[in-house]
């Protein structure tokens, strides 16, 4: 029998972006039972934000989705460096479904392959697809 998650995360977290910025936060466990948290936050520099497409700027090269990849990237990276636990099983939920896409198949639609790799290659990533209303980034 298959199981989607082999077993629990030992690193929980979520990341959101938008023209602003992109953050995250994430919650870890370690063998003693003690838990930390941890709350990211980078906005993103003039000339990324110009690039987004929107209803006033609809030649743009960058959308919501690339904002979200970002984001979903940054945020594993970060967990895996201070997760603080050897090949750690990270769980990071986001709420943009192409950019879930994107990094389960590691590619994109618009540009080269992305090898998503950490200081810890042996940890599995499951990123998945998370409907939360509230943000507080």
């Amino acid at each position: 029998m298959h199981t989607v998650v082999p077993r629990a995360p030992h690193i929980l977290g979520a990341t959101d972006a938008s023209k602003l910025g992109k953050g995250g936060c994430w919650t870890t466990t370690d063998n003693t039972g003690h838990t930390t948290n941890y709350l990211w936050r980078t906005p993103f520099p003039a000339h990324v934000q110009q690039q987004l497409v929107t209803t006033e700027n609809p030649l743009g090269h960058i959308t919501n989705s690339d904002l979200e990849l970002a984001a979903i990237i940054t945020g594993s990276v970060l967990m895996a460096q201070r997760g603080h636990t050897p090949h750690a099983h990270l769980y990071l939920a986001s709420d943009n479904t192409p950019a879930v896409s994107r990094i389960t198949k590691g590619s994109t639609t618009s540009g080269p392959s992305i090898p998503v790799t950490s200081s810890r290659p042996a940890a599995p990533n499951n990123p998945l697809y998370l409907v939360c209303p509230l943000y507080a980034w």
